[in-house]
């Protein structure tokens, strides 16, 4: 809808331009137009909709699985020994902090990163 014919028609009347009277004139605009599809959920969503949705959803389960995952490793970082934690990067990056930890596990002969941080919780 073009933005003078809402200033126009409410000029006749001599009336100031509000956000309500304009939306009201565009809604009823677009209600006249008989080549506009129905406005909101009257139509199925097509099958390339719904596995984008699923995509989606799917995605933000995994990136709330990954924080959960994070957020428990910070638990378990700061409960390690005193002189693992010094070998660490002084980073408040959990993940940062992770790889370090595996670095220095790699230099100790017969220890890995599951046994450091089992240890620690």
């Amino acid at each position: 809808m073009q933005p003078n014919r809402t200033a126009e028609r409410r000029g006749r009347r001599r009336r100031a331009k509000t956000d309500i009277e304009d939306a009201e004139a565009i809604a009823r605009e677009t209600l006249s137009d008989p080549h506009l599809p129905p406005a909101g959920k009257h139509c199925a969503p097509d099958a390339a909709w719904e596995g984008l949705a699923a995509v989606y959803d799917w995605r933000a389960s995994l990136v709330l699985q990954g924080v959960r995952q994070l957020t428990e490793a910070e638990a378990v970082l700061v409960a390690l020994p005193v002189g693992v934690r010094a070998e660490l990067l002084s980073t408040s990056r959990v993940l940062s902090q992770l790889e370090a930890l595996e670095a220095v596990a790699r230099q100790l002969p017969g220890v890995s990163c599951a046994c450091l941080m089992t240890s620690a919780a």
